[in-house]
């Protein structure tokens, strides 16, 4: 063991501290992207040691598979999955929203929300779609970003069309 250093230093909300000589500790609070790059712990020996370390900040998000906007007809069911990728931290619910409403408990309205009890993921059904059903459904979970999907529900056919514009240039 080395001897006590007792020494921090502080810059903005980058701490970096010594317990001994030979230990030090490099703290970053409030982590953002900006932070992500290479840091170098260098010791002024002759010739100087150093150790390189490479800080990639991730960001924790919901997921919800499948497309982000999706066609029913009444009586159909909608089934979304949704899933807390890249969390660091566990987390500690997961609500999902049908335009800004929470919906987790409206098993009247025909909603049943199941989610797994690690809350990494989470599925809400519906299971007889009533034009209501349509709007903006959004998984929130603890400390991640977001994700929505948008839902139409209506009568009749759903015809999908798909336009293709070319251009060609002549020389």
């Amino acid at each position: 063991m080395g001897k006590l250093a007792g020494c921090n230093v502080w810059k903005n909300y980058i701490k970096l501290y010594g317990r001994y000589v030979y230990d030090w500790t490099l703290q970053i609070k409030f982590v953002q992207q900006r932070d992500a790059g290479i840091y170098e712990c260098q010791v002024s020996t002759h010739p100087p040691t150093s150790i390189f370390l490479h800080l990639l900040v991730v960001e924790a998000r919901a997921e919800i598979s499948g497309p982000h906007i999706r066609y029913l007809t009444p009586g159909s069911t909608l089934r979304l999955q949704c899933h807390v990728v890249q969390n660091t931290e566990i987390s500690e619910y997961i609500f999902w929203y049908h335009d800004n409403r929470m919906i987790n408990y409206d098993a009247d309205r025909g909603i049943n929300v199941s989610t797994d009890p690690d809350f990494q993921s989470s599925e809400l059904t519906i299971s007889r779609t009533r034009r209501e059903h349509s709007g903006n459904y959004t998984c929130v979970a603890s400390n991640t970003q977001p994700a929505s999907v948008l839902v139409h529900i209506f009568k009749g056919n759903i015809y999908l069309f798909s336009c293709r514009i070319f251009m060609f240039s002549l020389k």
